[in-house]
């Protein structure tokens, strides 16, 4: 069984494929072109793996002929844009260089938008500029270009690189909860005056040390690379999860807020206020962890539910079904039914 099993709320397939559609795509081709059941854009609780989501990012890509999924109400981002846009990463000395490279690089480009790299001398913002009409049009946008801008310099660099915190203009959208993941666990606010990402100046002194070779084996890997999130990249919510998920899968043991702050050389009473500072708890992440590694063990193993129910800490199956039923809205065989 694989770790790392994170789904993400189906109301994004609507905002992600909207410029596609509104080019007179049909949204539930689109997805059976991506391997994902029809109904999944309108049905509440359905949730998609990475993995989905990437290859829908292929399927829009191809059907566009833009990066951009078409989401751009003017202008576009043409199919070989990113990987340009690395090849001309490759050569800079610092995140920083590499930041003004992406400033210069998506101004050029592109005609809809505008990046602005603004600096206060301890922190940095990346901005863009001109995106709130587009926002309306689909809050997927601006998700295209933040998401991976941060990866890519964690790439560049071979590190985590902090994020501030990412600001948007616009109101939550339905998956906002997914936000936390997109961004590696860094905090995110919505209706900002602005949308933006907040660095550390300091932070973005650190080198570009990827080679040529490397590039060409990222390229390679795309888009599948940028849904990685390793736990080296992330703060305690998100390193919390990966550590939960492998005591399930690994040790087959379901570990107690106890052991968790343990872990992490904390108190229980402040590892409780570390988490909620960041507006989650350990029982929500490991309630999360359970979901998805149920989901992705009971449609992708040859495992049934008795020996799921088993591999993930559950007494018996029937609380296995009940805890499945409670988190997604239907039993394990419906869900599966409708796959």
């Amino acid at each position: 069984m694989k770790t790392n099993a994170f789904t993400i709320d189906a109301a994004i397939l609507a905002d992600m494929a909207a410029g596609a559609k509104r080019a007179g795509e049909n949204l539930q081709e689109l997805l059976v072109q991506a391997d994902i059941p029809a109904h999944y854009a309108t049905r509440p609780g359905a949730r998609i793996t990475g993995e989905q989501l990437a290859r829908l990012g292929v399927v829009l890509t191809r059907e566009t002929g833009d990066e951009a999924y078409g989401l751009l109400k003017s202008g576009s981002f043409p199919t070989g844009a990113f990987r340009l846009l690395m090849n001309n990463l490759i050569h800079d000395r610092t995140l920083y260089d590499a930041l003004k490279t992406v400033q210069r690089f998506v101004n050029l480009v592109n005609n809809s938008l505008r990046l602005d790299l603004t600096s206060d001398g301890h922190r940095v913002a990346l901005s863009v500029q001109g995106a709130s009409a587009d926002i309306a049009h689909s809050p997927f946008m601006i998700l295209q270009f933040m998401i991976p801008v941060q990866r890519v310099l964690c790439w560049l660099s071979g590190s985590r690189l902090p994020l501030l915190r990412a600001e948007f203009d616009h109101p939550p959208p339905d998956y906002a909860d997914e936000y936390q993941y997109f961004f590696l666990g860094a905090p995110v606010t919505f209706d900002h005056p602005r949308c933006a990402l907040i660095f550390q100046r300091s932070d973005l002194d650190a080198a570009v040390v990827r080679t040529f070779a490397q590039l060409r084996t990222f390229l390679r890997a795309m888009p599948d690379q940028l849904q990685q999130t390793p736990e080296e990249w992330a703060n305690l919510p998100l390193a919390l999860r990966y550590w939960i998920e492998r005591r399930i899968t690994l040790h087959h043991h379901l570990p107690t807020l106890e052991e968790a702050a343990a872990q992490f050389g904390l108190t229980p009473q402040t590892f409780h206020r570390r988490l909620k500072s960041f507006d989650t708890s350990f029982v929500r992440i490991r309630m999360d962890c359970r979901r998805d590694l149920a989901i992705d063990t009971y449609l992708n193993g040859p495992l049934d539910i008795e020996a799921i129910a088993d591999r993930l800490c559950f007494s018996e199956a029937a609380s296995f079904i009940r805890f499945f039923r409670t988190e997604t809205g239907l039993t394990p065989d419906q869900y599966r039914r409708l796959m």
